[in-house]
């Protein structure tokens, strides 16, 4: 009979293992660790007898999620990002500098008696593009401040529409970046079949879930809710306990602590070992 497969996800880097981790190996178990970072062209490392693997997870919809949150939208004279409003302000003050300097060059072949229209000319208008690309480089950074924050009472309004509309589900309209890891971590997941999955933390812990109902064989899922933290921007706070709602009733055994005691008992439960060559 072979040793039951767990697969510990989590959402961090994939070292230090943590003690947890080689407890488990310890009371017998097949330890196999999957967490975000880049990928392996030979496959599985493996590290005090766990293997682990690494997958890339972009942001491919945390990156774009809200577009009512892009600096454009928000605030339309401002810039697309912040570095191109420096680059802007850079290239302006530069303008003027140069202006500047033509006048006093004019000022000087006049004879010292009076500045020519022309330097002059470009000196004022120098001066008001670079009054202009302030403004929108102020604008771009009020922008950068509500894309971060998302307080204002339009953003109140929205998110509450949101939940009422969607429900429990609202979490991913909320913050759609918290299917990223399931784009690309729960095909990894289904690929290694496992007998149980430790969730680290309540993202992978709906990533377990989804797996354990796609899995063909008899999934336990263990959420582990050592050190989890309330996130600290408003649309994440809202959507995290909502994702719970969904999905953490459908958990076979919750953890709060990591010493050999709890895990043991967390997973007396588990599925029982299939026989090897047995489909």
């Amino acid at each position: 009979m072979s040793a039951l497969r767990v697969v510990v996800l989590r959402d961090t880097a994939a070292e230090p293992l943590g003690a947890h981790v080689t407890a488990l190996r310890d009371l017998g178990f097949e330890v196999h660790v999957l967490a975000k970072g880049d990928a392996l062209e030979d496959g599985p490392l493996l590290v005090d007898d766990v293997a682990v693997s690494t997958v890339p997870v972009p942001k491919w919809l945390g990156a774009g999620r809200h577009g009512a949150r892009s600096p454009r939208w928000t605030k339309p004279l401002g810039y697309r990002t912040l570095l191109k409003a420096g680059v802007r302000q850079a290239a302006a003050q530069a303008r003027v500098s140069e202006s500047m300097f033509q006048r006093d060059v004019a000022f000087v072949k006049s004879g010292n008696t009076k500045v020519p229209l022309v330097p002059r000319a470009r000196l004022f208008l120098a001066r008001a593009e670079r009054r202009w690309v302030a403004e929108r480089t102020e604008a771009t950074r009020e922008a950068y401040k509500i894309r971060k924050g998302r307080r204002r009472p339009v953003d109140r309004a929205a998110r509450r529409l949101w939940r009422t509309t969607s429900r429990q589900h609202a979490w991913a309209r909320l913050d759609p970046a918290l299917l990223d890891p399931e784009l690309h971590l729960g095909p990894a997941l289904d690929e290694l079949a496992p007998d149980v999955i430790h969730a680290e933390g309540p993202v992978m812990m709906s990533v377990a879930v989804r797996a354990a109902a796609r899995i063909d064989h008899p999934v336990r899922v263990v959420w582990d809710r050592t050190g989890e933290k309330k996130p600290k921007r408003p649309w994440a706070a809202q959507a995290r306990p909502l994702l719970v709602a969904e999905y953490g009733h459908r958990a076979d055994a919750t953890v709060k602590a990591r010493d050999p005691q709890t895990l043991a008992a967390a997973y007396g439960a588990a599925p029982t070992p299939t026989l090897e060559g047995t489909p």
